[in-house]
């Protein structure tokens, strides 16, 4: 690391929530042209480190230095105008808006002459954008709902790395995307590096974090544990600091029944060519007295949807789709509990399910709406936003 420059040092960097020490005085250096990972198990504090880094959390204690200043973002905009941008696995697009109005989300006064907004020059240079990545089949006069998640990840990425921030944050991005979206961010990241800039990589992939990266940092438990090059390690060695113990090859239970060689238990549920328009086709599937079935896959696949859009008719009956008949009206959990089929994920829905009257089809709600209805209900005002609860009888 000597022929590089230092690009980016955190010095005792520390964040508390409650009685939870995320983060614990960390220390931590960045150089130019590099692809740095930042990797430990769940709640190592890797990623409360980098929120923090990028105004999406603020730092408890600490500081962080971006080339000799000392920075402190307070959002994410603010961190983007220090040079520092973060692409998160969750969708970090707004719905409702343009494919460029989420572009220049917070810098839109670029845009704006005479105290009037310049769509067209706006959507223009997005187009643009777009393009000199090789996304021009992505139309930045759109509103955004209408590309699926991989499509409005890509969106992020452009977004994160138009402005060549010094600092790039990866935060687990390439497991919300498929193959064609992975190699897309791949380059993205590489171009950052060959920039002379500095990428922060974190992912649970460990081949995956092998092969992208320069160096790789380790936290444990909200401490840090040492950095490491990459040509000095392997999976298993990386594992072990991780965790902090030698890792064996039984990782899994092995009490589950083998139904290769033995009968399987009574079905409890069988779904047979369920099919719910946009969201599920064709879904077949037994669930077994004695057994955890699982579901799985990328972000926005469809996994959710065969808990969600079901409900259970009767024991050991054959489960029947469910949607939304028209805006306003949804068929209840209760009718899943009914069926001996608890939510538990849903579980606060299952005893009551409350929408706005004038809530859009996915129950978003206008925040400045809830507010002067909470005014009038403190004040003892009758108005037009009232509660309703939405039941449905029994089956």
């Amino acid at each position: 690391m000597s022929e590089q420059k230092l690009l980016l040092h955190g010095e005792k960097i520390d964040k508390k929530f409650g009685p939870t020490h995320a983060v614990k005085e960390v220390s931590l250096d960045f150089y130019e042209g590099e692809i740095h990972a930042l990797i430990g198990e769940n709640g190592s504090g890797k990623s409360t480190f980098t929120n923090m880094l990028t105004g999406i959390l603020p730092i408890g204690s600490g500081t962080f230095t971006l080339r000799g200043e000392e920075v402190a973002p307070k959002n994410q905009v603010d961190a983007n105008h220090h040079g520092i941008a973060i692409v998160v696995q969750e969708t970090g697009t707004l719905s409702g808006l343009t494919v460029a109005e989420n572009m220049f989300l917070g810098n839109e006064d670029e845009f704006v002459h005479g105290g009037i907004k310049d769509t067209r020059a706006m959507n223009k240079k997005a187009q643009e954008l777009l393009d000199a990545y090789g996304l021009g089949e992505i139309r930045a006069d759109l509103v955004v709902d209408n590309y699926d998640f991989e499509t409005r990840k890509l969106v992020e990425i452009v977004r994160s790395t138009y402005f060549d921030p010094d600092i790039l944050v990866v935060d687990e991005t390439t497991t919300a995307l498929g193959e064609g979206g992975r190699k897309k961010l791949v380059e993205v990241m590489r171009d950052v590096r060959a920039k002379g800039h500095c990428v922060i990589f974190i992912s649970h992939d460990m081949g995956e974090v092998i092969e992208m990266s320069d160096r790789i940092s380790i936290l444990r438990d909200g401490d840090y544990i040492t950095t490491v090059n990459k040509s000095d390690v392997d999976e298993d060695k990386l594992k072990t600091l991780m965790v902090g113990r030698e890792m064996d090859d039984h990782y899994y239970r092995t009490d589950y029944p083998d139904y290769s060689v033995e009968k399987p238990g009574d079905v409890a549920v069988s779904v047979q060519n369920v099919t719910v328009p946009g969201e599920i086709e064709g879904l077949n599937f037994e669930l077994h007295y004695g057994e955890i079935l699982g579901f799985g896959g990328l972000s926005e696949c469809g996994m959710h949807q065969p808990l969600h859009r079901l409900r259970v008719q009767g024991p050991r009956q054959r489960i029947a789709a469910h949607q939304r008949h028209h805006r306003g009206q949804h068929h209840h959990p209760l009718d899943a509990r009914h069926g001996q089929v608890p939510l538990g994920q849903e579980a606060p829905r299952v005893r009551r399910h409350l929408r706005r009257p004038d809530a859009d089809q996915d129950g978003q709600r206008q925040t400045a709406r809830v507010r002067a209805f909470r005014r009038q209900q403190a004040e003892g005002r009758p108005g037009p936003l009232a509660w309703q609860e939405v039941r449905h009888p029994r089956a």
